[in-house]
């Protein structure tokens, strides 16, 4: 592994002195007390507490891997923050197809196999690439790698929704998802405190700790969970994916929710990047305060989340944009450490709005024997947005060096457009649909 020569754009002033990630651990430790005790732990079935575990784990490793590989590739590996975004954006397009590929095989082959076969390729990326930090690879080999990493994810993403979908009845299903999501950013809070203070002592270690963890939820599902849909034969003729892409609400959703993911795409990659080169922020500090989204899920998601659902979901989907916006827009004028983690809590409150929600509309939309194709093309489209807005954050960030405080107000008003995007659904979507606490029949 080579030496670890730090290379900072100096455009403000340093961290902020006696910086400890502890207090955070403190509180992800008291969140998740808090979260079990909100959720009635004997109302749910055992798989749905063997998923929890499952995706809590998942939060905790995907949330150390592309914070950290773009701040080591860009601190240690003289990468450009615009080659950065270009490998973010290969993987993420390369690894784009894979949910759509995913849910349709788990609608073909069964849930369990495809689930099973996503977590085996993504655990042999995380221990290719710690291979090759400790190499010294090339640039390319890390672009590989990272669309082996985005292969596998992609491959098993739709899948525990769809098994919640299959298993649990309509009326509990906002309560799983939110259960789940809870679960994920528990991993988020842990996740990158513990990875920037293992960053600090080796970028190996790192991927391998991610690899070990991902390996343990592949043990749970090949244990625990059972198939809640079986192979079948699929239909020739009409049934194909043109019946998905014929059907214009949800299509007008997942365009407005990709360009959602191109802005959400913000928040790591290029974030990442201006925190270490622009605010010269540390990786323990760049780790805290990305948990803080994590925290702020798991202490408040559920409240948020009741609250909400006496709204339609377009309305929480355009005001979480709202406030997404507002926090990518303060970003520019944010050059430490506690004025980041303020931007970080704005944007997780629009997050917190948004994202059960799109969870929610996208089960309403798909009927219920191509459940697994309507997700894996809401998968795809949302990792094509993602990709395409790291690549796009990276290069602009390097185009604006000088005014990067440009690229932060230029994200806040494309969020502002996603918002209004969302109001115009409403009068694309069937009411019935557009609701948190009633699926559609």
């Amino acid at each position: 592994m080579p030496e670890k020569t730090e290379r900072v754009v100096t455009v403000s002033e340093g961290p902020d002195e006696g910086f400890l990630p502890s207090p955070v651990s403190t509180m992800a430790a008291t969140a998740r007390f808090q979260a079990l005790k909100a959720f009635r732990i004997q109302s749910f079935d055992p798989v749905i507490w063997v998923l929890f575990l499952g995706v809590t784990l998942n939060g905790f490793s995907s949330s150390i891997v592309l914070p950290f590989v773009s701040v080591y590739l860009y601190a240690y590996g003289g990468i450009t923050a615009g080659d950065v975004g270009l490998a973010i954006f290969a993987s993420t397009i390369i690894g784009s197809v894979f949910p759509l590929v995913g849910g349709e095989l788990s609608d073909m082959l069964g849930r369990k196999r495809i689930f099973i076969a996503g977590l085996a390729l993504l655990i042999s990326s995380y221990l290719l690439l710690a291979w090759a930090v400790r190499s010294n690879a090339p640039f390319i080999l890390y672009v590989t790698l990272l669309s082996l990493s985005g292969m596998g994810s992609g491959l098993f993403r739709p899948v525990p929704s769809a098994i919640i979908a299959d298993a649990v009845p309509p009326e509990k299903r906002l309560e799983t998802y939110g259960l789940t999501r809870t679960g994920h950013n528990m991993g988020f809070a842990i996740g990158p405190v513990v990875g920037g203070m293992v960053a600090m002592i080796s970028y190996t270690l790192v991927f391998m700790l991610t690899a070990a963890v991902s390996f343990i939820y592949l043990m749970l599902v090949a244990i625990f969970i059972k198939d809640t849909r079986t192979a079948r034969k699929e239909k020739k003729g009409r049934d194909s994916m043109l019946v998905v892409l014929h059907d214009k609400p949800f299509v007008c959703f997942v365009l407005l929710a990709s360009l959602a993911s191109f802005i959400a795409a913000q928040m790591y990659s290029p974030l990442s990047v201006y925190a270490k080169g622009f605010a010269g922020l540390s990786e323990a500090e760049i780790g805290a305060f990305l948990s803080l989204n994590g925290v702020m899920v798991v202490l408040f998601q559920y409240t948020v989340t009741r609250l909400a659902s006496r709204y339609r979901i377009t309305t929480s989907m355009a005001v979480g944009m709202a406030f997404n916006g507002l926090g990518f827009a303060l970003i520019g004028l944010s050059h430490n450490f506690t004025a980041l983690l303020v931007c970080i809590a704005i944007i997780t409150t629009g997050e917190l709005l948004y994202l059960p929600s799109f969870t929610t509309m996208s089960v309403n939309l798909s009927p219920d024997d191509k459940r697994g194709r309507y997700l894996g093309l809401s998968g795809l489209m949302g990792s094509a947005g993602f990709g395409v807005g790291a690549l796009a954050g990276g290069l602009t960030l390097d185009s604006l060096s000088a005014m990067p405080g440009i690229f932060w107000l230029l994200i806040g008003t494309l969020s502002a457009v996603n918002a209004a995007g969302f109001i115009v659904l409403k009068k694309v979507i069937p009411t019935g649909a557009d609701t948190l606490l009633k699926q559609p029949s």
